[in-house]
């Protein structure tokens, strides 16, 4: 099976769990640097309102909940990331999936994704997948 590291991210991506014959892995949780994999596809999240590197830009503000704790999350982690992707259209229907929250880490969330006009992936309808985007240490 190939594997795609996903070390130089830019903006956050879903994994959608299926089976791919693909592999993909990211460095998570900080300095611990855990390597999480789930094999599917991944579709791109880009914040197209702000480039890239930009303090507004969604995975700057993903990074910036985790200021040096990265320890799995809690529920009020999880308020925090559902109040951030709410903030862009594409990623209002994402929230974290609550059932999943203590195994969800920094850079690899589990979230359900309800599919909507604005989303920037069609045909799939609901998902549960992982939010991803690049390590916050």
């Amino acid at each position: 099976m190939g594997r795609v590291h996903l070390w130089n991210l830019i903006g956050a991506a879903l994994i959608v769990p299926c089976k791919s014959g693909v592999i993909y892995t990211n460095q998570t949780n900080g300095t611990a640097c855990n390597h999480p994999e789930c094999e599917g596809i991944i579709i791109p999240i880009n914040n197209a309102r702000t480039e890239a590197g930009s303090a507004s830009a969604l995975e700057i503000q993903l990074c910036a909940l985790f200021d040096g704790t990265w320890d799995c999350l809690d529920e009020l982690k999880a308020d925090a990331i559902d109040s951030v992707l709410k903030n862009f259209e594409v990623t209002q229907g994402i929230l974290v999936n609550r059932a999943q929250v203590k195994v969800s880490t920094e850079s690899w969330v589990h979230v359900n994704a309800l599919e909507h006009s604005n989303s920037c992936y069609s045909g799939f309808g609901n998902i549960q997948g992982i939010l991803t985007w690049m390590n916050s240490d």
